[in-house]
């Protein structure tokens, strides 16, 4: 069993990983090890590929071996990738592919995001407000959105359109392997969606804190005070054992999102 990246061989890349391998019979003996591993491509090395007999050789599985049979099982954390450009981490578009079903242009850190006002107000009360309402900005082609994170507004957008914008955990079918990515944009993500009155959005980065994110009980239950999420709230709570009556908990919302230690530039889910 092999695991390849299919990433090009014309540029220098690299994806530093923690692989966690067993190995299941149904003899009722098992192996499980840890172990880091960084898929690579830099100059005449080529270290794209990882398997099993990295590990274990062939006499080794004979132990676990029954009828010649024997289960693999692969859990890869992806800790850090460099040589990736951000063109290739984009699910949707929009630059000037889709200028002709956008009426406006929203300029995030001098990065032009076409849009369609229609779309941003039925989705957002503070853009019905600004786009249709008695504001300057109503009759301008081209607005300016200053302090923010063009990034973070991607996925905000890719978010609203339908995408899976908010980076987690994802399958791969024919493989097999379970690709755990850290959540890093759902902070940043829900800052600008709670900013910007958003409920969808709001909604979606709810659901996947209470399913399927990695962040520790008590990052989510500071989210879920700082956002108002309640039904996020109610689950850590319960998680760590808090009766409801000890969190009269007041915090005071910044104008930035929450910061997490140990946060990776990663993949979409």
């Amino acid at each position: 069993m092999f695991m390849h990246c299919l990433e090009s061989n014309d540029s220098e890349w690299a994806i530093d990983t923690e692989i966690n391998f067993g190995v299941i019979s149904g003899n009722e003996s098992s192996l499980f090890l840890k172990c880091r591993r960084t898929f690579k491509k830099m100059d005449e090395d080529d270290y794209s590929s990882w398997g099993s007999n990295n590990i274990i050789d062939s006499e080794m599985l004979k132990h676990f071996a029954v009828d010649r049979k024997v289960e693999f099982i692969y859990e890869v954390n992806v800790l850090k990738m460099t040589g990736f450009e951000k063109e290739k981490l984009t699910v949707r578009k929009f630059d000037e592919s889709v200028e002709e079903f956008s009426d406006v242009v929203l300029i995030v850190e001098g990065m032009k995001f076409y849009q369609s006002k229609m779309f941003l107000s039925l989705q957002s009360s503070y853009f019905k407000s600004l786009l249709l309402g008695g504001f300057k900005e109503a009759k301008q082609s081209e607005i300016t959105l200053n302090d923010i994170s063009s990034q973070h507004f991607h996925s905000l957008l890719e978010l609203i359109h339908g995408e899976s914008s908010i980076s987690g955990m994802f399958l791969i079918p024919k493989l097999y392997h379970h690709i755990n990515i850290p959540d890093t944009n759902i902070d940043g993500i829900l800052h600008l969606a709670d900013m910007y009155d958003f409920p969808t959005a709001i909604r979606r980065c709810e659901e996947f804190l209470l399913k399927e994110s990695k962040w520790l009980t008590a990052e989510k239950l500071e989210l879920a005070i700082t956002y108002n999420l309640e039904n996020l709230k109610n689950e850590c709570m319960s998680n760590l054992g808090l009766p409801e009556e000890t969190m009269s908990v007041h915090t005071t919302v910044d104008t930035k999102p929450t910061k997490r230690v140990g946060c990776f530039a990663c993949f979409r889910k």
